[in-house]
């Protein structure tokens, strides 16, 4: 991770960071192992956050703060519907 940083920070001509980091488990979760679980949940969560810091700029890169400012607000409208115990009524439709 630290050469990964370092990079970053050192060569100009890197000008996007596509973060793509982390890894997972292909065993069952319930043949999993919990510590080999916990090392894994550690690396996704400190190479996206470490990752995260050393990015120049973040996609999406929209230019109109305007655009942005539709695209978070959507986000938070949102927030509340996507948590939630039983799914949507939708789901229960049959053709």
């Amino acid at each position: 991770m630290t050469e990964v940083e370092n990079l970053l920070r050192a060569d100009q001509r890197i000008s996007m960071l596509v973060n793509n980091a982390g890894m997972g488990a292909m065993a069952p979760l319930l043949e999993s192992e919990v510590g080999r679980m916990r090392e894994i949940i550690a690396l996704n969560i400190d190479a996206l956050t470490r990752l995260t810091y050393s990015e120049l700029f973040t996609v999406p890169a929209l230019p109109d703060a305007a655009d942005w400012e539709a695209y978070e607000d959507a986000r938070r409208k949102l927030m509340p519907n996507l948590s939630r115990l039983e799914p949507a009524a939708r789901y229960f439709d049959v053709l």
